[in-house]
């Protein structure tokens, strides 16, 4: 294939992509090797039961929303979400002086009380640490998620100028060290601090930028879709199929043609 454009994997990214491309009129083929689009978000049937075998929890509901109205689609009308009350339960290591569960419940005041009740004071502190992380991820969609960068001016203002300081200490400092010097006791510091395996890391490796993650699940709130997070594939491919992008499976890319420093071609092998 030399003409159009292909885009090599088929998971939620390379789906996604394909799907806006092809909106802005370009011809898309997408490639991927396995026999299933998904990527790591993929779907294990046995015996009749089917298990969600990559993400487990639909979080930024608003960066699904946004995606399905770029291609002129409503979230509502793709996926049927359910809200989840309690959003998680969380079992400690038995330890001395620890041990036991705690559920993180739909209500936000009712899991400051409950975190109180396992270490006074804790329970205000937790409660500033979600609302200073609401107040950055407010800031990440209004000023740099949906963004280009083209004109870098509309995401650089006069009030984001003022908030570098604090944004740079967000990229030096690491999580751990941040959420350890606001809570004392190691069990919270865990429910704050965990989001880090989303990421394929540890608290003591990500900036603290990424406390932002609380507010998702302490504040917004934790969702799944019926069916399984596969569904959210399953309609991430039939958005790009709709959209006129081919999709290939069992295409195992052999080369990529490079002339004068821009690919060219794809040849791909399939089984």
């Amino acid at each position: 294939m030399s003409d159009g454009i292909v885009v090599i994997g088929g998971g939620v990214a390379g789906l996604a992509t394909a799907a806006l491309l092809a909106r802005g009129g370009a011809r898309v083929t997408l490639l991927e090797r396995h026999d299933t689009v998904g990527g790591r978000a993929g779907r294990l049937e046995v015996d009749g039961f089917t298990f969600d075998t990559g993400p487990s929890w639909y979080l930024m509901e608003d960066a699904f929303a946004h995606y399905f109205t770029l291609l002129g689609r409503d979230v509502k009308a793709e996926l049927d979400l359910v809200d989840l009350n309690p959003r998680y339960r969380v079992y400690f290591e038995e330890a001395p002086g620890a041990g036991g569960a705690l559920d993180v419940t739909a209500d936000p005041a009712a899991n400051w009380a409950a975190f109180d009740a396992l270490s006074p004071g804790d329970g205000d502190a937790m409660r500033r640490y979600a609302h200073a992380a609401g107040d950055r991820y407010r800031l990440a969609l209004d000023r740099f998620l949906y963004t280009t960068f083209e004109r870098p001016d509309r995401s650089l203002d006069a009030a984001t100028l003022r908030r570098l300081p604090e944004l740079a200490g967000l990229l030096t400092r690491s999580l751990g060290s941040s959420i350890s010097s606001q809570v004392r006791d190691p069990r919270l510091r865990q429910v704050l601090g965990f989001h880090a395996v989303f990421l394929g890391s540890a608290p003591d490796r990500l900036p603290s930028l990424f406390s932002l993650m609380s507010h998702l699940d302490l504040i917004e709130g934790v969702r799944y879709p019926r069916g399984g997070l596969y569904a959210v594939v399953e309609a991430l491919r039939a958005a790009a199929e709709a959209e006129g992008v081919t999709i290939r499976t069992g295409a195992r890319v052999t080369r990529i043609v490079v002339e004068r420093g821009r690919a060219t071609g794809v040849q791909a092998r399939h089984r």
